[in-house]
């Protein structure tokens, strides 16, 4: 019964639910697995991408290994820089990622910073990498927020609505239940249950919305760099309004605001801005590739000035 989760206005009910398996003696989390999967799903399809659209496929081969090192170490960062108190008097739970604590936007500037550098160094044209890697971007954060599910946690207040995610109250972290959830305590076989929003569910829906949009978008002309502004942007947009609703926001350090919501919004300014100046200049107007191939060598496309 403490393993349970359920939505009870959907009439859908998972008696056991764990939070990892044992492989030989090793616990792994569920949330390492599907952080796995995506990586390796992630890598694959860039890669398949990146030659259906005439680039160097191994080209992204490389660059995934570099963007994943530093994407992971932002994420830790980020998590860590904006919560530190979870990890006063043990500071060693710093190092300790296995069971969360990855913070998507820590992730997304590193990657970005990373495939800069390695696009100015390779002479490869950065936008158009950018653009083609943002589908495999929104399946790992799809795949990465259904380890929230297993890992109960990011969710939101209590509600009754449709929606609403079941849970054992001591299944969840003590700091991330409200006072209205204890208020509304549910005792079902004896084990104190808190209704709560999934606002990992509600971000799930947003990205499968996101990457349907842009895939249909993509098959007409477009500006290099467009596909990923367009992602920077509805995501932003998405997720200030989700996180809005967690009880489980990372705070900035000095006006104790929602860091992710500053961080949305800032991205959609600046993303906005960049595509306003695009289309007005015509700089980098058409698909464009980042390498050109020809019958007797390949050659790289250097950035335009």
């Amino acid at each position: 019964m403490d393993k349970m989760i359920s939505f009870p206005n959907l009439n859908i009910y998972w008696e056991n639910v764990g939070e990892n398996i044992n492989l030989f003696g090793i616990e792994i989390t569920y949330f390492g697995i599907l952080l796995g999967v995506a990586i390796l799903l992630g890598v694959v399809l860039t890669m398949w991408l990146a030659h259906r659209s005439g680039q160097e496929a191994e080209e992204y081969l490389t660059l995934s290994i570099f963007v994943i090192i530093f994407g992971v170490i932002g994420a830790r960062v980020y998590y860590v820089l904006f919560g530190l108190e979870q990890f006063e008097g043990n500071w060693v739970k710093i190092f300790n990622i296995r069971s969360g604590g990855l913070a998507f936007y820590g992730a997304l500037i590193a990657g970005v910073i990373t495939v800069f550098i390695y696009c100015k160094r390779q002479g490869l044209i950065v936008w158009k990498v950018l653009d083609t890697i943002v589908p495999a971007l929104l399946i790992g954060q799809i795949l990465g927020k259904l380890g929230n599910f297993f890992n109960r946690e990011a969710f939101g207040e209590y509600t009754d609505g449709i929606f609403s995610m079941q849970l054992p109250i001591d299944s969840v972290r003590a700091m991330d239940v409200t006072e209205k959830m204890r208020q509304n305590v549910e005792k079902i076989d004896g084990v104190n249950m808190i209704r709560v929003s999934p606002s990992f569910l509600y971000e799930i829906i947003l990205c499968l919305i996101i990457l349907i949009g842009l895939l249909i978008y993509q098959r007409f002309e477009v500006y290099k760099g467009e596909i990923f502004l367009l992602y920077v942007i509805s995501y932003g947009a998405g997720r200030f309004f989700i996180e809005s609703g967690r009880v489980d926001k990372l705070k900035t350090l000095i006006f104790d605001l929602p860091v992710s919501q500053v961080v949305a919004v800032l991205s959609v300014v600046i993303a906005m801005g960049l595509l306003g100046i695009t289309y007005k200049s015509g700089d980098g107007q058409g698909r464009g590739i980042s390498r050109m191939k020809s019958k007797k060598k390949k050659t790289k496309l250097r950035f335009s000035k």
